[in-house]
């Protein structure tokens, strides 16, 4: 039997959030988790949730790889939690084929970030993932 590894679409987008800190009886939520397990109060309220999903290409699943509760992030923070995602993903044997994301002007300094050249719109071309991410593993 043929064993079919997983290849996916990595998606990535961003949810405003109301600012709201409530105890829900066992601890504080509404402050910026990363997921570092830091409980401070004096961490900024979540403005933004950015949630990182993978789809599959070649099965029918998706599922939510992260979600990062955060009041800002730059297309430098939002691009290594990218690479982690791809890393740990890598690490499972499973193969990420595409990151998709809208056109906000942050995700295309993602993409800029991440080594993709998409000024030219009529020069846009496939390449494979050469990332130092790949070589690691």
């Amino acid at each position: 039997m043929k064993v079919l590894l997983p290849s996916v679409c990595l998606s990535i987008d961003d949810m405003c959030l109301k600012e709201h800190v409530e105890f829900d009886g066992e601890k504080i939520i509404g402050y910026v988790d990363m997921g570092l397990e830091i409980e401070n109060d004096s961490l900024p309220t979540a403005k933004m949730a950015c949630i990182i999903m993978c789809t599959s290409i070649n099965a029918h699943w998706k599922i939510p790889c992260g979600y990062f509760f955060a009041d800002y992030l730059s297309s430098s923070e939002t691009g290594n939690l990218v690479i982690g995602a791809i890393e740990k993903l890598h690490e499972l044997g499973v193969n990420v084929t595409a990151l998709t994301f809208d056109g906000a002007a942050v995700n295309l300094a993602i993409a800029s970030y991440l080594g993709a050249n998409i000024v030219d719109a009529s020069n846009l071309q496939v390449f494979p993932l050469t990332h130092s991410i790949v070589a690691r593993t």
